[in-house]
């Protein structure tokens, strides 16, 4: 724009540019955060849901086979249980400041 109007600053363009940007933070900003959240929320739902699906043979023949592959698939139960709420706290973080800066 500098150089377009060779330098000389044209008011009705920084007029316009602010005017956009008010309507954009009331208008449009509002359902772009409402449905990026809603869509980052069935995302991690469909990984859940796949992690889920992915774990079940393992949980399956740590039952069947009792003993110490029991006791084996417990304590991998347990650090994934573990991992996953790291992952989560952190995949929540970064929401919030995905939020955060969608709407500044």
């Amino acid at each position: 724009m500098y150089h377009e109007s060779n330098g000389t600053l044209r008011w009705f363009a920084v007029l316009g540019a602010l005017a956009g940007m008010f309507f954009y933070r009331k208008i449009v900003s509002p359902l772009f955060v409402k449905y990026a959240a809603l869509l980052l929320a069935k995302l991690l739902g469909l990984l859940k849901r796949l992690l889920k699906w992915l774990w079940k043979p393992f949980g399956f023949a740590g039952r069947k086979t009792g003993g110490a592959v029991h006791r084996a698939g417990g304590h991998i139960r347990r650090r994934m249980r573990k991992m996953c709420r790291a992952v989560k706290l952190r995949l929540t973080f970064f929401v919030k400041v995905f939020k955060m800066n969608l709407k500044a």
